[in-house]
């Protein structure tokens, strides 16, 4: 399995490698480079092997498998020359799939018509814009390891043109541990509008995520431009209040936007992100995100199982109601029942009542599974009361100078060897016979062999001939 993701990542970097330089340049829907929100803006684009919240629709949709809660996002950005755009987009998270959706629209600002018979202008105004819809799915192939699909939908407007067209994004997300994290994207790797090539990027980064810090690298090739190193940091106090500065290597010399820095803010269900990206002489961009997690709507993910007792001594024919819960992420209980198991058949179970019926000396486990959750009771049966002598033989006849052995178990009602001391005693001396049951013939007579339990006998007949 590591050995296979290793080689995706490597080929999901290399693959465009041979045809960037050609293409720089033929795309369209540029506007799709800046529809990123305000926390990735940040940390310096870095952002594909972080991808855990809604922002993950537009880097890696693999990573939206992070998410736990359904999470509604809203972004307002403010780029140069009066270019403005913004996006809404909701996160539905199931137990293996997370879904999502998201709008995003690109507004030009307003735009004087000019003719070439009146080049100072007409004294009409249109104001060009561009949409694009998304539709995510993310599967988590393994605890650690997802996939994401995007589909998308584009349409833009210039005064009376319009174009529309379709493109597809797809991820990938490895949680290699609890810290280290790898992320891979091909976005718009399909996709025209128009005529046009959409502006497709190749991208593979790394994350390390501590309790209060995350440090994310990203290497993305754009078709249209070099390759790309991306550098973010991101310092969280308390979960309340988080700083994130970002760099990245952007081939526009000059132009500025390799700078990131942004705040954020948790409060109860509410989350605020902004991101500062100046960019030289051409002005500054400002970005602002809006967050809720609606704290009584979300889906219940089993995290935890429990079962009581977790151990239990137990006599033979007896019984023992066992109490299991299955709890979400909230510690909230769950209406779900688990599997029973029972190892070394020590008795029966009542899944109906969760009831155990304690039968067969021994020790052995109940357990209780949901998917991956397991719980374990340890359960000692002992045997019950003594009910009755067992031997190997019920009458003895043997001549003088032989021997034999004598094999006794003293058992309960359900056949558990109770393990009691007993002895042996004759009636009469015409053998002899050992604490361990060995008899030997002497002389020949009857008499008989009374084996004594605490509180059962048992007596043999015995003859001795010559």
């Amino acid at each position: 399995m590591r050995k296979t993701l290793s080689l995706i990542f490597l080929l999901l970097i290399m693959a465009p490698c041979f045809a960037a330089s050609s293409d720089t340049g033929t795309t369209a829907g540029s506007f799709l480079k800046i529809l990123d929100g305000s926390r990735p803006a940040a940390l310096g684009d870095a952002f594909l092997a972080v991808a855990d919240d809604n922002n993950g629709i537009y880097w890696n949709p693999a990573g939206l498998t992070q998410i736990n809660l359904p999470a509604l996002s809203s972004m307002y950005g403010s780029w140069l020359t009066g270019i403005s755009f913004a996006n809404l987009s909701y996160i539905i998270p199931m137990e293996r799939f997370t879904y999502g959706l998201s709008f995003s629209y690109v507004s030009y600002g307003d735009i004087a018509e000019t003719t070439l018979g009146q080049p100072g202008g007409t004294g009409r105004s249109f104001n060009p814009t561009d949409y694009v819809l998304y539709s995510s799915l993310a599967y988590k192939l393994t605890p650690s390891v997802s996939l994401g699909l995007n589909a998308k939908y584009l349409t833009g407007s210039i005064d009376n043109n319009s174009a529309s067209g379709l493109g597809a994004d797809a991820g990938l997300f490895w949680a290699c541990n609890k810290e280290f994290s790898l992320g891979a994207a091909a976005r718009n790797f399909l996709g025209k509008v128009g005529n046009d090539l959409l502006p497709s990027n190749y991208g593979i980064g790394a994350a390390y995520k501590l309790p209060s810090i995350t440090i994310a690298a990203d290497l993305n090739l754009p078709n249209d431009n070099k390759l790309m190193l991306n550098l973010g940091i991101e310092y969280r106090f308390k979960d309340i209040l988080a700083g994130r500065i970002g760099y990245n290597t952007r081939a526009e010399e000059a132009a500025g936007g390799n700078l990131g820095l942004g705040l954020g803010l948790n409060f109860s269900s509410f989350g605020l992100d902004y991101a500062y990206v100046p960019y030289g002489d051409l002005g500054v961009t400002h970005r602002l995100s809006f967050s809720y997690y609606p704290e009584k709507v979300y889906l219940p993910v089993p995290t935890s199982l429990t079962i009581d007792p977790p151990k239990a001594v137990l006599t033979a024919g007896d019984q023992l109601t066992v109490k299991t819960g299955i709890y979400d992420q909230h510690l909230t209980r769950l209406a779900l029942s688990p599997q029973w198991t029972i190892t070394n058949d020590i008795g029966t179970w009542d899944a109906a009542s969760r009831t155990f019926y304690a039968a067969k000396a021994g020790t052995g486990e109940i357990t209780a599974r949901y998917k991956n959750l397991i719980a374990a009771s340890l359960i000692t049966v002992k045997p019950g009361r003594l009910k009755e002598i067992r031997t190997n033989v019920e009458k003895i006849r043997l001549k003088r100078n032989k021997k034999m052995t004598i094999y006794v178990r003293g058992v309960d009602e359900r056949g558990n060897d109770c393990g009691l001391p007993y002895n042996f005693k004759l009636t009469m001396k015409i053998a002899e016979i050992t604490k361990q049951g060995v008899l030997t013939a002497r002389h020949a007579g009857t008499a008989s062999l009374i084996i004594n339990f605490e509180s059962l006998a048992k007596i043999i007949p015995v003859e001795i001939v010559k």
